[in-house]
């Protein structure tokens, strides 16, 4: 549920019974039964161009009671017109997890974000690094985050080791105009650099790229590739795919 009365406001809350992960029915992870409650505040009053937001996520799985956490945290985003047709963008985030519910471990763990953006016309890099803390049991844990869209698309990192995790990243895509029949094409590339939060041991680096096209509103293609270079016995993962979205 939804709820925007306050003055540049939303609030929302989400009861979650289940979840089903992206390992399959068939996976003893595949599924978990849950009693979980999302909550989450946005306020962009202070400035236009910024916005800060405030959650609490209060989870609670049958089959994964190592993964029944509560994590608190804060999140802000601002951009900036630079003129000449330059804009900058700043994100940060801190968020702090817990153990709960059943949870037979000890976990006191924080996470942090930053980074740093710049965009003019079609064409946006970004540079940050992102830690997930270990404790050498088990490290800060996102289980239903999508894990495609952090920590690279290969997915090596989709649990976080139990000594952590520090991500040193750099994006950029460039968004252009083709044939009428093809629609516009928007080119990714983005580069991960992983190494241990705990120890600061080299953990393997990562290229991702893309290209994904929009014929219209309802019509998405596109191909990307993966390419993880593995480190301290982590085995190496190369990843290509060929996809299309029809919605309607």
């Amino acid at each position: 549920m939804s709820n925007t009365s306050l003055p540049a406001t939303t609030l929302s809350y989400a009861y979650v019974d289940r979840v089903n992960r992206m390992f399959g029915p068939d996976s003893p992870i595949g599924v978990f039964d849950s009693h979980s409650h999302l909550f989450n505040a946005v306020y962009s009053g202070f400035l236009p161009a910024l916005k800060l937001e405030s959650y609490a996520y209060l989870l609670d799985f049958d089959q994964a009671p190592t993964l029944s956490t509560g994590t608190y945290g804060l999140r802000g985003e601002a951009s900036f017109q630079l003129g000449a047709g330059f804009t900058a963008r700043l994100n940060g985030a801190l968020s702090y997890q817990e153990d709960r519910a059943d949870n037979p471990l000890s976990i006191s763990l924080e996470h942090y974000l930053t980074e740093a953006g710049l965009g003019y016309g079609d064409l946006s890099a970004l540079i940050g690094r992102e830690v997930l803390e270990g404790n050498g049991i088990i490290g800060f844990q996102t289980p239903i985050a999508s894990p495609h869209a952090f920590q690279g698309w290969a997915e090596v990192f989709v649990t976080k080791p139990p000594d952590g995790l520090s991500d040193l990243y750099a994006k950029a895509t460039y968004g252009f105009s083709v044939l009428p029949l093809i629609g516009k094409i928007t080119a990714s590339v983005a580069y991960h650099d992983f190494a241990a939060e705990r120890t600061d041991v080299d953990l393997g680096n990562e290229w991702d790229g893309s290209l994904e096209g929009r014929l219209n509103e309802h019509f998405i293609y596109g191909t990307a590739l993966a390419l993880y270079e593995g480190g301290s016995a982590r085995p190496s993962k190369h990843v290509f795919w060929l996809y299309a979205t029809y919605t309607y």
